[in-house]
């Protein structure tokens, strides 16, 4: 491959990744610390989108639980409903960080392997 084509090219690599289908051909192709870095950050960001998500929905279940005799006796209970998304969205977000922190230790290790 000619040198001035492989220039264009990096800089591609480092840009941040925004979607699912971005991440998935960075887990695939991640060789460097940068690459690794990448990821975590991915994680991280979508960790804290979910807890955000996961905290709007507890409130909207805490909200429901308070006022339950206003809105009659369906099931599942609108507090029912928030709260199983609320869970739903901590859990993911506790995967995600689990994830973050994976990449981070794999980022430590590619970095440790490099020569100085």
């Amino acid at each position: 491959m000619p040198e001035w084509l492989f220039k264009q090219c990096r800089p591609c690599r480092a840009e941040a990744i925004t979607n699912r289908k971005d991440l998935n051909v960075a887990l695939k192709t991640a060789r460097s610390l940068e690459d690794n870095q990448r990821i975590a950050a991915y994680y991280q960001e979508q960790a804290q989108k979910l807890q955000k998500k996961a905290k709007e929905e507890q409130e909207l279940a805490d909200y429901f639980l308070a006022h339950a005799s206003t809105y009659g006796k369906v099931y599942p209970t609108p507090y029912q409903n928030h709260k199983w998304r609320a869970d739903n969205y901590q859990q993911a977000a506790n995967e995600a960080s689990e994830q973050a922190g994976k990449q981070l230790k794999l980022a430590g290790e590619v970095g440790a392997t490099r020569p100085q």
